[in-house]
């Protein structure tokens, strides 16, 4: 059996290898040279980021016995619909962030208003990619679509945004703290991993399982950020702000042993699940 750090050191390239192959598919979807919007977008979409959520997407539809390819373009719809929530995360009149990904923000390098619709657009082309890769399976398109859109839209990550910005200014309380990031942070992770079970074919106590395990790392993924950040800068709507930093960790560990116990009825193969939990549950960036 391998040990924690072997574990890690296998996932990290595993993520490499991904990522890897995501940047080259996006590229494809988005030439930076074509000028106008399509290069607002581009700069947005093509800034070096881990790919997460697309990896976890591949991942899921790799554990249940296909090949990542045919999970590339669904999981490049999922990048777009990610950094579209970045930009407008980014703006002035939401968080009001100068970087993103190390680079200026998209409103920074183009302007508010083009940063605006690049983020519309993008969510609009993440539909269409997938419109166009389900040519030859309309149903299974339409379930990904509908997956993706419920995510995306004021039951998860968007609604999650709008959560947050009306906490602002306001007094803290654990049970909003959780609905914020369950939606805003923990929707997107949960359906890229529904829609790798969707696309493999994958039966209903798998999507049960990964559901659940879903939910809870992307509230461990949103602690451990907190956690990360809260040596940098002090977030007012966090989980060191309520908790405390300890606390927030104790709370990680136990979200942990949440998505483990998720994956007791999954009938894929598990080890990278279980590898990504404890991942997430040490990492330091």
């Amino acid at each position: 059996m391998k040990r924690k750090n072997e574990m890690t050191s296998d996932l990290e390239q595993y993520f490499l290898e991904k990522s890897a192959l995501v940047n080259r598919a996006l590229e494809s979807y988005f030439p930076a040279a074509a000028g106008g919007l399509s290069e607002v977008m581009a700069y947005s979409v093509l800034s070096p980021g881990k790919r997460f959520r697309p990896a976890l997407m591949i991942a899921a539809a790799e554990s249940l016995g296909l090949d990542a390819s045919e999970a590339m373009a669904p999981a490049c719809a999922m990048e777009c619909i990610h950094c579209f929530s970045l930009i407008h995360d980014d703006l002035p009149s939401m968080d009001n962030d100068d970087f993103r990904r190390g680079k200026p923000s998209c409103h920074r390098r183009f302007g508010e208003a083009p940063a605006l619709l690049a983020g519309d657009a993008l969510m609009l082309r993440a539909f269409e990619i997938i419109a166009e890769w389900g040519t030859g399976d309309p149903r299974k398109a339409l379930g990904i679509i509908g997956e993706l859109s419920g995510a995306s839209g004021s039951a998860g990550m968007t609604g999650g945004q709008y959560l947050e910005y009306c906490q602002k200014e306001k007094t803290l309380d654990r049970e909003t703290l959780l609905e914020i990031h369950r939606q805003k942070t923990g929707a997107l992770i949960t359906v890229s991993l529904r829609i790798g079970v969707l696309i493999a074919g994958g039966g209903a106590g798998d999507m049960e399982a990964l559901t659940g395990y879903g939910k809870a790392i992307g509230l461990l993924f949103q602690i451990r950020d907190d956690i990360i950040d809260a040596g940098h800068r002090r977030e007012a709507i966090s989980f060191p702000a309520l908790y405390g930093v300890e606390g927030a960790q104790a709370f990680a560990e136990e979200t942990a042993k949440q998505a483990l116990g998720s994956l007791a009825s999954f009938t894929g193969r598990r080890e990278r699940f279980e590898a990504i939990v404890q991942y997430l549950l040490l990492r330091k960036r």
